[in-house]
């Protein structure tokens, strides 16, 4: 060996050697050296420009059930350089991961919609790569994923709707899944405007039965249905742009009713 020693803050040595001779017992010359210091040159960061990207999250992921979908939200830090994003996510207990398409451009704020979920717990990881989409993150953040829950979707329903056709009188039935209340809109087909009636029974589910009366005979009406929970949970039928046509009886009760949907 010749004895260097390396200054430990450096990772690149200029060495200079002097060598000069001293004496030893034997009465003979041995080289001695002595070495200039060492000098520092800097290696770039493995994570600066033209190295690995890792992007640093300021907030989330979070994520919000919308229908059957789920919205995952987070935002990176802006003194990185923008990012494309994507996501994967599983059921919870599942072996394989779904992994979703990356976004479309570049950014710092994320909102990425996962589509057509069933009902379950799901757990998710979102992913980044740097705004060349050439340079990858350390993987999928968390470490540890997020979990987020689909839950079934209350939909209050009307079915069975049955008319019963008088002289003057309008009577409906109509079941419904929920305990709901009823309201009833209606007006001559020859006549703008609109008379409601709020039929304030109990909330109560299944059957339902409701009289309009005080109609003029041999008439055409036009009728809509709404029916509401005390969560404000609401259907309509036949629909919210669609209305039942009915023709009441004649004066002499000889005559006959139709019920119809325009749409």
């Amino acid at each position: 060996m010749d004895g260097r020693t390396v200054d430990k803050s450096s990772r690149r040595v200029d060495e200079k050697v002097d060598l000069k001779t001293r004496e030893d017992g034997s009465g003979r010359t041995r080289p001695r050296a002595s070495f200039a210091s060492a000098r520092i040159t800097s290696v770039p960061s493995r994570y600066s420009r033209g190295g690995l990207w890792r992007p640093v999250l300021l907030s989330g992921p979070s994520a919000v059930q919308f229908g059957y979908s789920a919205v995952i939200s987070w935002t990176l830090d802006p003194a990185e350089p923008a990012g494309y994003h994507r996501t994967r996510h599983r059921l919870v207990g599942a072996e394989d991961w779904i992994v979703g398409a990356w976004s479309g451009s570049a950014s710092w704020t994320a909102e990425v919609t996962i589509p057509d979920l069933e009902v379950g717990n799901y757990e998710y990881q979102i992913e980044s790569a740097d705004g060349d989409h050439k340079l990858w993150t350390t993987g999928f953040l968390p470490a540890t994923p997020g979990t987020f829950e689909i839950e079934s979707l209350f939909t209050l329903i009307i079915s069975n709707v049955h008319w019963t056709i008088g002289k003057t009188t309008l009577g409906v039935l109509y079941d419904t899944n929920a305990a709901t209340k009823c309201i009833i809109s209606w007006k001559k087909a020859t006549e703008p405007l609109w008379n409601q009636t709020n039929f304030t029974t109990s909330f109560h589910a299944g059957g339902h039965s409701h009289t309009l009366s005080g109609l003029t005979t041999y008439t055409v009406y036009w009728i809509r249905i709404r029916v509401y929970d005390a969560a404000s949970n609401e259907d309509w039928a036949p629909s919210e742009t669609g209305y039942y046509l009915v023709r009441t009886h004649s004066s002499s009760g000889t005559g006959g009713g139709y019920v119809g949907i325009v749409t």
